[in-house]
């Protein structure tokens, strides 16, 4: 089967894979353990943590391994939140976040606090004049992911920093999607906290981190504890420093899919996508008219071919994708949304066969054939 569904998660690289299975065969200790077969656990699990911490260029002390992406969102919205209390208790929310962050916000206002949500603009991008607007004297925390993972739009970190420079916002960034993909440096420089996940860059599934800046204070309820993964730890830190971003590369890939998609079938899609300079090439999010995204995406899987309707995290709920909903596209827009998503695997050849695909599947709505 041809994959189109990198965004949503990644084939384990082979190397990474047997550094999981020699750590946990010869360092199967706690590292919590005070003997030395915990030692050994232990001097590993430092290693990893300085050698994340210095690809980050942050300190080791902020940096926590998690059980994945989503376990270090609700850690950081739910511990930063509760934390700053004493400061204030409204948060603000970007509207197309990850299902996530907007489950642990529900949870912050069930505890009381207040939650504003600001919408996308059309090209996916944060309105950043609703954001400025947003921030007030009780505004604790400010959730932006920095890379949306349905159509791939990077947000501009540093204008929304600087939105926050005279406030006591915290401000947290999801790098799930970016990481590994695009620089994150300016992210990081600007973000008191952030969260990365491992299977995202051909690492172990249910590994992650988290970023929070030592300085923050925060309950010790929610600081993460626990037996760690010292293979996943392990193996997540060796796909960490092989993954490499190659936005040249995909841009290439981007380019050809959509000369190759426009000569089989013209202009009978829209594209959501973020400004130059702003858009991650490998996640491509359209809409074929007139074709429902779930149709399309059962017919690619039936001729072998793996592409998706949004982000797997939130594929069983029913309505518009968050994203496109945050950016006021209309229910029809959402049923007929896909997300198809370059990697590894992608080849120019690959791609021809996809719009082969798309354009047979159009064509036998349009003529009334039977799917």
């Amino acid at each position: 089967m041809d994959y189109f569904d990198y965004a949503s998660t990644t084939p384990m690289d082979a190397r990474v894979l047997d550094i999981y299975r020699e750590v946990a065969e010869h360092y199967w200790g706690n590292p919590n353990s005070l003997h030395d077969i915990g030692g050994s656990a232990k001097e590993i699990l430092d290693r990893c943590t300085d050698t994340l911490a210095s690809l980050f260029g942050v300190p080791s002390a902020g940096l926590t391994f998690t059980s994945g992406g989503s376990a270090g969102n609700a850690a950081a919205l739910i511990g930063l939140s509760h934390g700053r209390k004493h400061l204030g208790s409204h948060i603000i929310i970007g509207g197309a976040e990850h299902a996530s962050i907007h489950n642990a916000s529900g949870q912050l206002q069930s505890a009381g606090f207040e939650i504003t949500f600001i919408p996308s603009r059309e090209n996916g991008l944060i309105d950043l004049r609703r954001l400025q607007s947003s921030v007030r004297m009780d505004t604790i925390l400010v959730s932006i992911a920095h890379c949306n993972g349905e159509i791939g739009v990077i947000q501009p970190m540093g204008d929304i920093k600087e939105i926050l420079r005279d406030s006591a916002a915290l401000l947290h960034s999801d790098l799930v999607q970016s990481f590994g993909k695009w620089p994150i440096e300016e992210a990081i420089r600007h973000a008191d906290s952030f969260t990365v996940s491992s299977h995202k860059i051909h690492g172990p599934k249910g590994m992650g981190a988290l970023y929070i800046d030592p300085s923050i204070d925060l309950l010790p309820v929610q600081r993460i504890s626990g037996t760690p993964d010292l293979p996943g730890i392990t193996a997540f830190t060796a796909a960490a420093e092989r993954a490499t971003p190659m936005p040249d590369h995909y841009q290439m890939l981007r380019n050809s899919f959509f000369a190759s998609l426009d000569s089989k079938m013209g202009k009978g899609y829209r594209v959501y996508e973020g400004p130059v300079g702003h858009q991650l090439p490998q996640v491509i999010g359209l809409a074929i008219e007139g074709i429902e995204g779930q149709w399309l995406m059962l017919e690619c899987n039936r001729r072998g071919i793996a592409i998706s309707t949004g982000s797997a995290c939130q594929s069983g709920m029913q309505g518009i994708p968050i994203t496109l909903k945050s950016m006021g596209a209309t229910e029809r827009d959402g049923k007929e949304f896909i997300r198809i998503s370059f990697g590894p695997s992608t080849t120019l050849e690959k791609i021809d066969r996809l719009t082969d695909t798309l354009a047979e599947v159009r064509l036998s709505i349009l003529s009334g054939g039977v799917i």
